[in-house]
């Protein structure tokens, strides 16, 4: 067990150490021994965080997003259907900017 300094964390994670800080706050993810104003982290816990964040799924599902827009039809309905499965809730926006008042001259 090695114990680490937020500053030494925060360049491991390339974050500063305030944000290492907000990380191991009470329910952060990063748990941490607090001795008074002190915090230590422990290597093992900061090796698991690292790999907590890697997101092979995403990146799978971005890849594929992205290699199979070119087969989409022109409605854009090949699009939707896959936020759809993959569970994001869309929200219907203008495709234009909303039209000026009319003038009352």
């Amino acid at each position: 067990m090695t114990m680490m300094t937020p500053a030494e964390v925060a360049a491991r994670l390339r974050v500063s150490p305030n944000t290492v800080r907000r990380l191991a706050a009470p329910g952060g993810p990063i748990p941490c021994l607090r001795l008074g104003r002190l915090i230590r982290f422990d290597s093992t816990d900061i090796e698991q965080y690292e790999n907590e964040c890697r997101s092979t799924s995403i990146k799978a599902a971005v890849d594929i997003a992205l290699n199979s827009t070119v087969s989409l039809p022109a409605a854009g309905s090949g699009l939707r259907s896959f936020f759809q499965k993959n569970g994001v809730r869309l929200k219907p926006t203008r495709s234009t900017g909303k039209r000026a008042a009319a003038s009352t001259r």
